[in-house]
């Protein structure tokens, strides 16, 4: 699909329930595993700053896929314009994607589809008993406070770092 695709796609599920989209769509291709955001400028006045969705998912996903993640994302839109409230995914946003007819009203949509590609983790966590325990993508709380984490195999607390350098 195209951006301009995407645009249709969220004016379609705005003007299902009398919303004005006039907020920009955006592709994001620094998301790695999200999908599809709202991005609030403000809490207090709601002021929405932007709708981004993930290029992976743009590229790789098939349009039923892409139409549930905009579908999804546009939920949020719509009801944080109309209650002037971010709702998050409470009773009130799983209403709003009933209305909208969007199945998937949960925090995660499946991603399997945009790992296509293997993704380069930046830093792998290591246990002396058990060898990569995990792994991230940006340095983390977890990084930088390794010394309170164990081992969620064996219980160890001798984790380590290893950085693999930025790619």
């Amino acid at each position: 699909m195209t951006i301009d695709e995407i645009k249709e796609l969220c004016q379609y599920f705005a003007d299902k329930v009398n919303v004005v989209m006039d907020t920009p769509v955006v592709i994001n291709s620094r998301f790695t595993s999200t999908l599809g955001r709202v991005k609030y400028k403000s809490v207090y006045p709601m002021q929405i700053q932007e709708v981004a969705f993930s290029k992976d998912l743009i590229d790789e996903g098939t349009e039923e896929e892409i139409r549930e993640v905009v579908g999804h994302e546009m939920a949020h839109y719509c009801l944080s314009r109309l209650t002037g409230e971010h709702h998050g995914h409470d009773a009130e946003f799983k209403k709003m994607c009933r209305k909208l007819g969007v199945v998937n009203d949960k925090c995660q949509a499946n991603v399997e589809f945009c790992k296509k590609k293997p993704i380069h983790y930046r830093y792998d966590i290591l246990c002396p008993n058990c060898g990569i325990v995990g792994q991230r993508q940006r340095m983390s709380g977890i990084i930088t406070r390794l010394g309170d984490c164990r081992c969620r195999i064996c219980g160890s607390r001798e984790l380590t770092v290893r950085d693999n350098g930025a790619r």
